[in-house]
């Protein structure tokens, strides 16, 4: 079957998860349809530890267009970790109809170099998007398998699935991707979070202006803008490697 074809048979059961305070969206991330659960990376509903109040309203957007309003409290939590070194979560959808049900590969089955296609949402995008890539690397860390992929992974792929061509089976659930910057990264936005907390509180503290301005005021903005920047050339930079923990965890669901 072609790729083309491919795609076109699993997009329904490929899905965005966005959530909502009020009118404030305030996370996404992707997930896939497995035995009438969606399987996705634990930290898309618990983002830095992170727990959702009750009251949080959540969206599923599908592949194929569909969208389904939820309350968080809708889904069940089935099974999951929230270690860093194995980030899954299994979460029960009652009453779906219509969308495709993946079926789950074993890596004994693949070998490096095979072809794998990445689904899902990056970038917050409101459509599906999938990427071609090869398996790079196959290895153990911490007793967890993973799976080291070439294709393009950005923020908001975590969860989606990684699709073995060859079997048409999904055999890794995409997770953080890494890269060399990642660490001076976090270590600049650190940086910018902890000038901004100094600078607020010596606005507390009273502040000189000259010639009208307030310059701690403006320190204080300058940093949070180049916060800001330094977030989004992060969450769009694309130069580190990608990977996915292995499936292999739902096979006896």
């Amino acid at each position: 079957m072609t790729i083309q074809n491919i795609i076109k048979k699993v997009r329904s059961g490929v899905c965005k998860i966005e959530f909502f305070r009020g009118e404030e969206k305030i996370n996404s991330g992707s997930g896939f349809l497995f035995k009438g659960c969606i399987v996705t990376n634990s930290h898309v509903f618990h983002p830095e530890g992170f727990i959702f109040p009750n009251d949080t309203k959540i969206v599923l957007i599908f592949g194929d267009g569909e969208k389904i309003n939820l309350n968080i409290n809708d889904l069940v939590l089935k099974n999951g970790s929230d270690e860093d070194n194995l980030d899954f979560a299994i979460y029960e959808l009652l009453n779906l109809k219509n969308k495709y049900n993946f079926e789950v590969g074993n890596l004994k089955d693949v070998s490096e170099g095979d072809e794998v296609l990445i689904l899902g949402f990056p970038f917050d995008a409101e459509y599906l998007t999938t990427h071609h890539g090869r398996i790079s690397s196959l290895f153990e860390e911490l007793k967890v398998k993973k799976i080291q992929i070439d294709a393009s992974v950005n923020q908001g792929n975590s969860g989606g699935p990684l699709l073995h061509l060859a079997s048409e089976k999904v055999i890794g659930i995409v997770t953080r991707k890494q890269s060399g910057l990642t660490k001076d990264f976090d270590d600049l936005l650190q940086s910018f979070s902890g000038n901004i907390t100094i600078l607020k509180q010596a606005q507390q503290n009273g502040s000189i202006g000259m010639m009208g301005i307030n310059p701690i005021q403006f320190f204080e903005i300058s940093q949070a803008q180049m916060q800001l920047i330094s977030k989004n050339i992060k969450r769009s930079a694309n130069t580190g490697i990608a990977y996915a923990f292995s499936c292999e965890q739902l096979i006896d669901m």
